[in-house]
């Protein structure tokens, strides 16, 4: 195999067939045009933001086990304009509501006019992500308890499956296994393994209404508190948001895998 400096591209480079590409910290990109061709590439909204802004410089992994991140797209996209954090603490865009997928692109190029938060949070504080939570994670208050979200929705996750490998290593025989893990645990990690992890729990995304396009087919109805929980975006799946349909009893028993780390109203935490 040749040697890198002996490679054709290299070599066009070194002799000067090549022009070094401007420095991107130099460059500066119109905002408009930018946003244009998002949208055009398949973005239903998109913002900008500075990478020095006060709101997103708290992107490391030394805080966990509140933030175990290098990038975290929730603050990016607050910052960004996209939305607004809701009591169950997702990010909600004021028109898709919480039936969003964020995606953070990172670059040293500045923007002509980078965006800004909006001014009032879509979040109808109705607390229907309250009543179908099935671990009691947020609070009516607006308290946000992390270990009891982690641990369920996140139990096939590394967290969990480190756990999962210990009780197996420390259990003597079969009969101890199965009085440290439950046959629905087994069943739950056997699938994992097969078919690939899976979040626990959505339920407090499928019943959200807020968003001017997911509150339509909510707002009229009477019986609001019941039959009116779920709605959902055709664009984001509409079949998503039926996820509550079976969901399994609220106060429902979830191990603690974490220590216990509960979240004042407002502060974000995932």
């Amino acid at each position: 195999m040749a040697t890198l400096t002996e490679h054709p591209t290299v070599r066009r480079f070194y002799e000067g067939g090549l022009e070094s590409p401007p420095s991107a910290s130099s460059t500066v990109l119109d905002s408009g045009e930018l946003r244009r061709v998002c949208l055009d590439l398949g973005a239903d909204d998109v913002g900008f933001v500075e990478i020095e802004r006060p709101e997103i410089r708290d992107q490391e992994m030394d805080r966990w086990p509140k933030k175990m991140w290098t990038l975290s797209h929730k603050p990016v996209a607050v910052a960004a304009g996209l939305g607004r954090v809701g009591i169950h603490r997702n990010v909600i865009h004021p028109r898709f509501g919480n039936f969003v997928l964020l995606g953070t692109v990172v670059t040293e190029a500045r923007v002509s006019e980078p965006s800004h938060p909006i001014d009032f949070n879509p979040c109808l504080e109705c607390k229907l992500c309250v009543a179908a939570c099935p671990t009691g994670a947020i609070s009516p208050s607006g308290e946000f308890n992390f270990s009891a979200c982690y641990t369920h929705n996140y139990s096939e996750f590394m967290g969990g499956f480190s756990d999962w490998v210990e009780n197996v290593a420390d259990s003597s025989n079969r009969f101890e296994y199965r009085r440290r893990v439950s046959d629905a645990e087994t069943v739950s990690m056997w699938q994992s393994l097969g078919f690939g992890p899976n979040y626990k729990a959505a339920y407090c995304i499928s019943v959200c209404p807020a968003g001017e396009e997911v509150i339509g087919p909510s707002a009229p109805r009477s019986n609001f508190g019941s039959e009116g929980l779920i709605c959902g975006l055709a664009t984001v799946g509409s079949n998503d948001a039926r996820a509550l349909e079976g969901a399994p009893p609220r106060g429902e028993h979830v191990p603690q895998l974490q220590p216990e780390a509960h979240f004042p109203p407002g502060e974000s935490s995932l």
